[in-house]
């Protein structure tokens, strides 16, 4: 499935104001805005609407409002997931796609250094060089027994060494389970994902 998404970056009028990526079969696309959040919450309370279940559809209202305020905060553009979400085997990853500014005086590799905590490598993408970085985390939303592994692409914009679109993935795991083959074969498809990012 392609996607492409118009929203403006500010800076120069040669920073590009679009870019598409290429998804699996079946992946939707929630812009971050009430639009989105509002078809977001149709779809993830859609299954325990029919079940007869309110207290559970009222947790996950409330989780998926604060999920997508907390990603207009960052400037996210847009969030990716995968099949629909009331399928009985759900793939555990997301890919969410932010507008990224360095502050005056900072470069996108410093950001890159500083948020990598100095592990980053460069990425030989079709679409130019990438700064890529992993993190890992233990315990999600409070759960210990979840750890999640989020695979980071800043991918800046053609002749801006301040401006970017950071694409960040992220794959949910068992806690004591971090290298699990499906991670490892997530990751691949995260890289892939990345892979076709395009400026338009």
């Amino acid at each position: 499935m392609n996607a492409s998404l118009v929203d403006s970056l500010k800076g120069s009028s040669a920073t590009p104001a679009s870019y598409r990526i290429a998804l699996p079969p079946g992946w939707r696309q929630f812009t971050a805005d009430a639009a989105g959040e509002s078809a977001l919450l149709n779809l993830a309370t859609n299954r325990f609407r029919r079940a007869g279940r309110p207290d559970v559809e009222a947790v996950v209202r409330r989780r998926v409002t604060q999920y997508m305020e907390g990603l207009r905060r960052s400037r996210a553009v847009a969030v990716y997931l995968p099949g629909q979400l009331d399928d009985e085997t759900p793939v555990p990853m997301s890919v969410v796609l932010f507008r990224y500014t360095a502050d005056p005086g900072s470069t996108l590799e410093t950001v890159a250094a500083h948020r990598s905590r100095g592990s980053f490598g460069v990425a030989d993408l079709p679409v130019g060089a990438v700064m890529r970085w992993v993190e890992q985390r233990q315990g999600v939303e409070g759960d210990k027994e979840v750890g999640s592994r989020t695979f980071h692409y800043l991918i800046p914009a053609p002749g801006d060494t301040r401006r970017a679109m950071l694409m960040s993935t992220a794959v949910l795991h068992l806690t004591d389970e971090p290298e699990a083959d499906y991670v490892s074969t997530l990751e691949l498809l995260s890289d892939a994902i990345a892979g076709t990012f395009r400026w338009t």
